[in-house]
């Protein structure tokens, strides 16, 4: 070969590296402003993960580029935002994982068996029903205790009659099968809504009427059937927190002109045996 086809042979070599670094660097080129302007968008668009990810390689890429701040700023309020989609992706993973094993073993064993892991899997049609006093009622106790052991009804506090309507509602139809810890349980509840109706004395005159008829007027003899009822059927977490209500209440009674102070409390009795700190005996709310 000639001396042309030798110059071309020696340069064609470099011209490949040339093309390959070339090519290269058109896909590194990515500009800070770029990945900056990519975490924005996802920002605004509420995609929280994707935003940190990009504030997160920006930061970290340019530490020293004049948007760091902005960027550590807007990617810190990602994260913390972020969190609650991981739970949310969490607890669905979580349900899919024992959805799958409830249906793998409800015809293998017994139903009294499988209950508490069913309920579980209804939980968010559960959640749905919770949200409402009319879907409330017709829940069965299995439904109704995993609700309240889960914490998932709103607080007595936050609608003492609404609250004593859907109990009295729900014991009307399913108090034949219900058993006597879920009653302990339902009765606390009670006490604890006539507890907030006794200490808001404007309230309680305005719906005198819906306590009659829900059997919780005059409020102190019906507050006191409900605690030692609670206290009597109640598992030793409702035992605790209707001993405490029950004091208090006693408390209030005997302070009204005209009350003297009883004997022996056996709510307090009965806390002082189980080794109650005075310091933590706060009065449920």
């Amino acid at each position: 070969m000639g001396g042309p086809v030798k110059r071309i042979c020696a340069i064609f070599p470099v011209v490949v590296v040339l093309v390959a670094l070339s090519g290269a660097t058109t896909i590194i080129a990515i500009t800070p402003e770029e990945v900056y302007q990519d975490g924005r968008r996802a920002f605004t668009l509420g995609h929280w993960r994707e935003a940190r990810e990009h504030f997160d390689r920006f930061t970290q890429t340019w530490p020293d580029h004049s948007l760091v701040t902005d960027a550590q700023l807007l990617g810190s309020l990602a994260d913390l935002r972020s969190r609650q989609e991981i739970r949310d992706q969490q607890d669905a993973d979580h349900l899919a994982s024992l959805t799958a094993r409830y249906r793998a073993l409800r015809d293998k064993v017994s139903v009294s068996e499988i209950a508490e892991l069913a309920v579980a899997v209804e939980e968010p049609a559960l959640r749905q029903k919770a949200a409402s006093a009319s879907q409330l009622v017709h829940l069965s106790p299995g439904e109704l205790q995993h609700l309240l052991n889960r914490g998932l009804l709103p607080a007595p506090a936050a609608d003492p009659v609404g609250t004593l309507s859907w109990i009295h509602a729900w014991r009307a139809i399913h108090d034949g099968r219900c058993p006597a810890a879920l009653r302990g349980q339902l009765d606390l509840w009670r006490a604890r809504s006539l507890w907030a109706v006794r200490l808001s004395p404007l309230a309680a005159q305005a719906n005198a009427e819906r306590l009659f008829r829900l059997g919780c007027w005059p409020l102190e003899p019906a507050l006191d059937r409900f605690v030692r009822s609670a206290f009597r059927q109640g598992n030793p977490d409702v035992k605790r927190e209707a001993a405490l209500l029950g004091i208090s209440a006693q408390e209030l009674s005997t302070r009204r002109p005209g009350r003297g102070r009883s004997g022996r409390s056996d709510y307090l009795t009965y806390l002082q045996e189980r080794g109650i700190h005075s310091e933590e005996a706060w009065c449920p709310r």
